[in-house]
């Protein structure tokens, strides 16, 4: 129809959909993957979601959507008994593990939530085309530094964007007002650009793929937090390794006591100390 209107033009493939909602309201996000689902041809979705409550069964609800490239999300200002938590967030991760979803997910902020940074990257480490990431948790971070330590002795394949990266993210994020889903395609393409190309997953793609981008929340401009700090991933790093990621996530996760274990000579005095009864 569109080669008709407008003979040997290239066909528009960006198309954004705004849905207004009341800031603090609870998400229903359950109707939007339907609508790409029945679409008939290949698409990436950017997800740009403010202002708005989310609970796990939301976040469970993100694993519908076949193609999700991009997503923003910032929770709203007020705690409320549905909360996340970070049990939520390794429920999450766990899940996407297990049904080998966001296969082609590169960039994701998470704003304002009450999971700790720790437990947020700890999810994001389970999923598998995560380049970039941004979180702010509710409780603010005391210092860039002690966000770098809990990191490491975290273990995390994760680590603070170098400068060039972070100035990147910086004026895509904070520069010249344009549309959200613009500065989400800019985020996506510096993602993938980072992403070494082993590491890309091997998702069969048209030659020129429609990009749905969904803007779902309150009316507040994009930059709602003006110099979020970002993360890249370590793809390079031991840390990133498949086996010890599974194995660091088992670790400290079940509720059996370990048995503490007595060296040979503690045991030898604490014999001879009993003698002294007989």
């Amino acid at each position: 129809m569109y080669q008709k209107a407008f003979p040997g033009k290239k066909a528009l493939n960006s198309y954004p959909i705004r849905i207004p909602s009341y800031h603090a309201a609870p998400a229903e996000l359950h109707f939007i993957p339907q609508w790409l689902d029945a679409l008939p041809f290949y698409h990436l979705s950017f997800l740009n979601i403010q202002g708005l409550r989310i609970c796990l069964k939301d976040l469970f609800c993100l694993l519908k959507f076949p193609n999700l490239g991009v997503v923003l999300m910032r929770h709203t200002y007020e705690a409320k008994d549905d909360s996340l938590c970070d049990k939520d967030m390794r429920n999450w991760g766990r899940e996407v593990q297990r049904m080998e979803a966001f296969k082609n997910l590169k960039v994701v902020a998470f704003h304002h939530f009450i999971p700790s940074l720790v437990s947020t990257l700890k999810c994001f480490a389970k999923f598998p085309a995560l380049s970039i990431c941004s979180v702010e948790p509710y409780r603010q971070l005391s210092s860039m530094g002690h966000a770098a330590d809990d990191i490491w002795r975290a273990s995390l394949p994760f680590s603070l964007a170098p400068k060039a990266i972070a100035d990147q993210t910086a004026d895509i994020w904070s520069g010249p007002p344009t549309s959200s889903l613009a500065k989400m395609k800019l985020l996506y393409d510096l993602a993938e650009k980072w992403q070494p190309e082993a590491h890309r997953p091997s998702i069969a793609k048209e030659p020129d793929p429609a990009i749905f981008s969904v803007h779902y929340g309150s009316e507040r401009s994009f930059s709602y937090s003006a110099f979020p700090i970002w993360f890249i991933r370590d793809w390079l790093s031991s840390r990133y390794k498949p086996e010890e990621q599974a194995k660091r996530a088992g670790e400290g996760e079940g509720n059996e006591s370990k048995k503490r274990k007595i060296r040979t000579g503690k045991q030898s005095n604490i014999g001879s100390f009993l003698e002294t009864f007989n």
